[in-house]
C-alpha cells in the first residue's frame, strides 16, 4: 500500500466537506450537548378548567363567549345556591345553547361541603 494514500483520502474527503476539522482555541474539549427527551403526550399537564361555581368574575370573562354581564349573573345566580349543572345556567336564560357549548369543555363544577 502507498503511504501517502491514506493522507490522500483524507484530504480528498476534506475538501468535499464530508470531513470537518473543529479547531478549538482553548484546547479543553466542548461540553457535551444532553438531549432531553420530550415529554410524552400523556405527561403533559391538562389545561386547568375554570369552576363556575368558585371563579371569580375575570376568570369568567376569560371564558369564551362570557362577557360581563354573564359573568355577574352566574356569580349572582351561585350566591343562593351551588351551581349543579350548565343546565341550570340555560334554564334559568343566564347561558344560551351557543355560550354552553363554548364553555362546556373549559369549566367545571365542584360542590364542596361547608365546613362543620
Amino acid at each position: 500500500m502507498l503511504p501517502w494514500l491514506p493522507a490522500a483520502i483524507f484530504a480528498l474527503l476534506l475538501l468535499c466537506g464530508l470531513i470537518v476539522l473543529a479547531v478549538s482555541r482553548s484546547g479543553a474539549p466542548p461540553p457535551p450537548i444532553i438531549a432531553q427527551p420530550s415529554p410524552l403526550p400523556s405527561e403533559l399537564s391538562a389545561p386547568t378548567r375554570v369552576d363556575l361555581n368558585y371563579a371569580t368574575q375575570a376568570e369568567l370573562e376569560a371564558l369564551p363567549a362570557i362577557g360581563a354581564t354573564t359573568a355577574q349573573a352566574i356569580i349572582e345566580r351561585r350566591a343562593d345556591a351551588p351551581i349543579g349543572s350548565l343546565r341550570e345556567l340555560l334554564n334559568a336564560d343566564i347561558l344560551s345553547e351557543r355560550q354552553l357549548a363554548a364553555i362546556t369543555p373549559l369549566v367545571t363544577l365542584t360542590i364542596r361541603e361547608p365546613p362543620p
